[in-house]
């Protein structure tokens, strides 16, 4: 099932039964942003209703998110995506509160090494996407589109599973 548009901004997911069990629903769960895979390239098995279910969580902290300080915003895209990377995962702990409000991704495809921030300007989103310290691109999404897309991926797996 691939919802959204691969060139922005999707999910796909793929529950197989013969990996699955009957509370858990295994199967593959990729993300696109800008043409790009990001998770599932090492073959890993996912839990699609909790990384989903993780998604949409993401997507609801994201409606309260506060603006990221525009002189940031100025920054070149490789540099706002580093500070987000050190930002929500810091390489030391200082005792500092988690930073995961620009967190995009779910553990299943931070996981396999990738990550994608998600950062509201505005009219636009901004979503900025790499693997570790492999910055790899940024795109702008129309408002809301990155919610859009993450609550009909939830609501046709509540569909699928509740067929099942």
């Amino acid at each position: 099932m691939l919802i959204g548009d691969p060139s922005k901004f999707a999910i796909s997911w793929n529950v197989v039964k013969d990996w699955s069990t009957s509370t858990f629903n295994n199967g593959i769960l990729d993300i696109y942003v800008n043409f790009t895979l990001l998770g599932n390239r090492k073959n890993i098995v996912h839990e699609v209703g909790s990384n989903l279910y993780e998604l949409l969580c993401l997507a609801s902290q994201h409606e309260t998110q506060g603006a990221l300080a525009r002189s940031y915003l100025e920054r070149s895209e490789s540099e706002i995506y580093f500070f987000l990377d050190r930002y929500t995962f810091p390489k030391e702990d200082y005792g500092q509160p988690e930073g995961r409000e620009y967190l995009a991704v779910p553990f299943g495809v931070y996981d396999d090494g990738d990550v994608m921030f998600l950062v509201k300007d505005g009219d636009v989103d901004r979503l900025y996407y790499g693997t570790g310290d492999n910055f790899k691109g940024a795109i702008c999404l129309p408002k809301n589109q990155y919610n859009s897309v993450v609550r009909e991926a939830w609501s046709v797996f509540q569909e699928y599973r509740d067929s099942v």
